[in-house]
Parts: C-alpha cells; sequence; structure tokens
C-alpha cells in the first residue's frame, strides 16, 4: 500500500475519533448519553434554581400588592356576590355598605381570617391574581429561550395577614429541565410588607 494512501487513512481515522470524543462530551454535559444521577442534575441545574425562585416571588409579590388594592377599595372582599352582601355605586366603584343577617343589615368589616381567605381567594383565581401572575411568568420562557424546560405544576396560594406584613404561602411545585437533567424546584414564599 502507498505511504500517502495510509497516511489519508490514519489521518480519516483521527478525525474520526477526535470528532467521535467531541461529541460525547457534549452530549455527555447536556444529559443526553447516560442517565443522569439527581446530585449531577443539580450540578448541571443548580445555577438556574435561584432564578426560578426570584421570578416566582416577585409575580406572587405583584399580584398580591394589586389584590390588596383590588380588595381594600371593595371594602375588604374580593367578591360580593359569594357573602350575601348589597353594595352602592358610588362615583363609579361598588362599595360595601350593608350585609344581610338573620336580625336585619348591619355594617361588618371581615375579620382577619376572612380577609386572608379573600385575599388568598383572589391570589387563585385564574380571572384575577392567577392571570397576572401567569402573566408575569409568561410561560418561564425566558428559560426556554435559553434552553432550559420548565414544567409547572398546580399552585396553590395561602395568605397570612402579620401586623407589619402578608406572607404569601406559595405550594407550587416546577420542574426544571435540560436534555435529561431534571430536578424540582419548591417556589419560596412571598413576603409583602404592609405600608
Amino acid at each position: 500500500m502507498d505511504k500517502k494512501a495510509q497516511l489519508s487513512i490514519f489521518l480519516v481515522i483521527a478525525l474520526v475519533i477526535v470528532a467521535a470524543v467531541i461529541l460525547v462530551g457534549f452530549l455527555f454535559t447536556q444529559g443526553k448519553v447516560l442517565p443522569l444521577s439527581q446530585e449531577q442534575s443539580t450540578t448541571i441545574l443548580g445555577s438556574q434554581v435561584a432564578p426560578v425562585k426570584s421570578l416566582i416571588t416577585s409575580c406572587v409579590e405583584d399580584a398580591t400588592s394589586s389584590a390588596l388594592a383590588f380588595i381594600g377599595a371593595r371594602g375588604r372582599y374580593a367578591s360580593y356576590s359569594e357573602q350575601g352582601l348589597n353594595s352602592i355605586d358610588f362615583a363609579g366603584e361598588k362599595v360595601i355598605v350593608l350585609s344581610r343577617t338573620e336580625k336585619g343589615f348591619v355594617n361588618r368589616l371581615p375579620s382577619k381570617e376572612e380577609f386572608e381567605r379573600q385575599l388568598a381567594a383572589y391570589l387563585n383565581d385564574e380571572e384575577l391574581g392567577g392571570r397576572q401572575i401567569d402573566s408575569c411568568i409568561d410561560g418561564f420562557s425566558a428559560f426556554e429561550e435559553d434552553g432550559y424546560g420548565v414544567s409547572p405544576k398546580k399552585r396553590t396560594l395561602s395568605v397570612n395577614v402579620g401586623e407589619e406584613s402578608i406572607n404569601v404561602d406559595v405550594d407550587w411545585q416546577v420542574e426544571l429541565g435540560k436534555g435529561r437533567a431534571r430536578i424540582p424546584v419548591e417556589a419560596s414564599d412571598a413576603i409583602v410588607l404592609a405600608d
């Protein structure tokens, strides 16, 4: 065999081996070659956990501020009809003035517990706070543009009103993934300070 032919065959084999090593290395770092352990997945995706939590917290805080304005303008009720309340139009806005009891009509503000329920109802309502949170998060598109997959599960928000703050307990698990790497992200609670 000719020396030039041997050299050509040797170079082609060397290039194929180098290309294969580079390809396997790249695919391995993306988690596409072998199943990844939870530790490996956390190593690959760990840098994105804090930004996902931060986005969720920020959006819940914004929705909570909107909920406070909405409910505050309505006598601390998110919905009149569910409460059996009567209201009047006053300067274009409905204002609660009376609630119906067995003894007639009385002026009654909601208790702290009822106010917490009203805030939670607003935040969990898909037409009110839920829509605002979804719009703010925008389907986690910022992460998907960077090649990450984000799969949110069902969310439930509950509210605890303190003396100087409102704590929104966020029960919302989100799965973050890239390639075969997957880790669950537990959303952080949001705290809105009372002004």
